[in-house]
């Protein structure tokens, strides 16, 4: 393990600015050292143009056909089942990992706390908050 932390926000090109802004905003609000910022998305162009205007968080690519299969529907879109996949893409590299919805507004850095609650040997926790 890394002792590295991540947020990770994924998104398709549809919700890729939503993920955009969010993940600027919690970079801002990053004063951690340890801590990395993600976007897993399915939209190379996306990637690209977040490249030209030099992100504060990491784009990431993510391959759409990694949730064939799964059910969509309305506004539920692939990209509400890529964070299934991001462990595998993210490997040893980070010790933590939060996920964080799209339509998440972090208003603080408290979020960030979050990284240094004793999780009593447990491999997950969530909050329905």
């Amino acid at each position: 393990m890394s002792g590295r932390n991540a947020v990770v926000l994924t998104s398709d090109a549809r919700l890729f600015p939503a993920a955009a802004f969010v993940a600027d905003r919690l970079s801002g609000l990053n004063n951690r050292a340890d801590t990395d910022i993600l976007v897993y998305t399915d939209s190379d162009a996306d990637i690209a143009i977040a490249g030209t205007f030099g992100v504060r968080f990491g784009a990431r690519k993510i391959d759409p056909a990694l949730a064939n299969g799964f059910r969509t529907r309305g506004q539920m879109s692939r990209a509400a089942y890529y964070w299934f996949f991001v462990p595998q893409r993210i490997g040893d590299a980070y010790e933590r990992v939060l996920y964080m919805d799209v339509d998440t507004y972090p208003e603080t850095d408290k979020v960030f706390a979050l990284f240094d609650l004793d999780m009593r040997g447990c491999v997950f926790a969530g909050s329905g908050a």
